[in-house]
């Protein structure tokens, strides 16, 4: 399955109890819950013109998230970025140390991924070796 990239998000405290700031899909093993959910061909006509912009506690997965997120070397997808931008507020100024966690349910050796926040880049996610770290 060349590409398929499914994110789980969250962002916390890191805390002796992790406190859940905002989550997008099920920590499951499972991408069933994200839209276009095994049909890898429907994100042409779904998310290329538009790419995808989760809204937390606005979007939906099944509706506005795919479950899959290709990268340059995904040539169904025309090999180029892909850009997915996550939209969130907070109600107070942040304070303490987050924690972004991001769990993948499958990718393949193609797969490149390029973590960005506020237009900086911050990791890298490359291949199924940096998946199941």
């Amino acid at each position: 399955m060349s590409g398929i990239v499914t994110l789980v998000l969250l962002l916390g405290t890191p805390a002796a109890a992790e406190q859940v700031v905002w989550q997008i899909g099920q920590p499951d093993q499972s991408y069933m819950e994200f839209a276009i959910a095994k049909d890898h061909a429907a994100y042409g006509g779904r998310f290329v013109q538009e790419p995808p912009v989760f809204e937390v506690g606005k979007s939906e997965p099944g509706r506005d998230w795919p479950f899959i997120h290709p990268g340059p070397g995904d040539g169904w997808a025309g090999s180029r970025v892909h850009p997915f931008t996550i939209r969130f507020s907070l109600p107070d100024e942040p304070r303490g140390v987050f924690t972004l966690r991001i769990e993948l349910s499958d990718g393949s050796a193609k797969s490149s991924h390029r973590l960005e926040g506020a237009q900086k880049p911050f990791g890298r996610l490359d291949g199924p070796a940096d998946f199941c770290r």
